[in-house]
């Protein structure tokens, strides 16, 4: 493990085309990253190491210091919060499949039941509302159907007989679950998360789609983005590549330079919309980072601390940090330290 960062680091440190590929050949012999598995929230006690503080320059990020229970606090409000948000009507978030998708992911990854999650006692659960609903929303695209195969499989729940599994996608012509980034990445992960084979020629696909940059994008012509990336590293690391492979190492190094002063991550390093970082694309890269067993920045946890309200939400970016469900949904998996898939199961059929 030791040879492998060392090597790590020098990659990343060095990334030309010819500097690259003798490093490859050096890389060959290194032995992958194994799969971490998640801690309990409850069980999240252990104190990381101390970190001495620095103040930030305009390349280098503050240090900050930080303890396993900072994160593991900061969750666990999180999730109160975000069960405050639980409609009395429906059981759902916003009356929306896919943000109570967003949730279930959240819940799940935590460690929670999301069968247990009603507005009250007698109303139906998160779960209900999820599974009532999935036939729908897995009909959309690969990434809906994807991101419904990770929630059950992690719930441990039943496959809805009239929901599309990610491999349903799946075109002969194309040779992949989809022809767009992002939803492959998801479809990827969805299918893995099923416990079913994913075909070879989408994980190839998936893997040519890098662009120059070494960053992928959500679909063609959209531009290279952080969170379309560290989906991308997600699903090719799940799917088996080496953590050695010059598309992993490239994917890596983009996530890298898109680190802010802030410590946290922004949605693209080169966007003409802005580059302060946030929090959907900080829990986003964090989540790569721990698939790809590199220790996750104490400053980008604490750029995402730093975002949590007293009430336990998290807001977007400093700029705007107001209650923002779909940031706290995302930064829950990312603080405890979970990429996706969750679980792997095969799930049986509804009845």
């Amino acid at each position: 493990m030791n040879h492998w960062k060392t090597l790590r680091g020098l990659i990343l440190a060095s990334l030309t085309a010819a500097g690259l590929m003798a490093l490859l050949v050096a890389c060959a012999s290194a032995t992958p990253a194994e799969p971490v598995e998640v801690t309990p929230i409850a069980q999240a006690t252990e104190a990381l190491p101390t970190v001495v503080a620095t103040a930030p320059t305009a390349s280098t990020p503050a240090t900050v210091t930080l303890q396993m229970t900072d994160s593991a606090s900061a969750a666990q409000k999180a999730l109160v919060w975000l069960r405050s948000q639980q409609s009395i009507t429906d059981s759902s978030y916003v009356s929306s499949e896919a943000a109570s998708v967003e949730s279930l992911l959240a819940v799940e990854a935590a460690g929670e039941d999301a069968a247990t999650w009603r507005p009250s006692n007698g109303a139906p659960s998160l779960l209900d509302f999820v599974l009532a609903h999935a036939a729908e929303y897995s009909h959309k695209s690969a990434a809906e159907a994807g991101k419904l195969a990770v929630a059950l499989s992690a719930a441990g729940a039943c496959w809805p007989v009239d929901a599309l599994k990610p491999s349903g996608f799946y075109s002969h012509t194309l040779g992949a679950l989809s022809a767009d980034g992002g939803p492959l990445a998801w479809g990827i992960i969805g299918t893995l998360a099923l416990s079913e084979p994913v075909p070879a020629d989408s994980v190839e696909y998936l893997r040519g789609m890098a662009l120059p940059s070494g960053g992928w994008e959500w679909s063609p012509g959209w531009g290279h983005d952080t969170n379309s990336t560290a989906l991308a590293l997600q699903a090719l690391v799940a799917a088996g590549v080496p953590l050695t492979d010059s598309a992993i190492i490239s994917g890596e190094a983009y996530l890298a330079s898109a680190q802010t002063p802030e410590g946290g991550y922004n949605y693209d390093p080169n966007s003409p919309y802005g580059t302060d970082a946030d929090s959907n694309s900080t829990a986003y890269v964090l989540q790569a980072l721990k698939a790809l067993g590199v220790a996750m920045p104490d400053q980008a946890i604490g750029f995402l601390l730093k975002l949590q309200g007293p009430d336990g939400a998290f807001g977007w970016q400093t700029a705007q940090s107001a209650a923002n469900l779909g940031a706290t949904q995302q930064v829950i998996p990312a603080l405890i330290g979970q990429p996706y898939p969750i679980k792997r199961a095969a799930l049986k059929a509804c009845e």
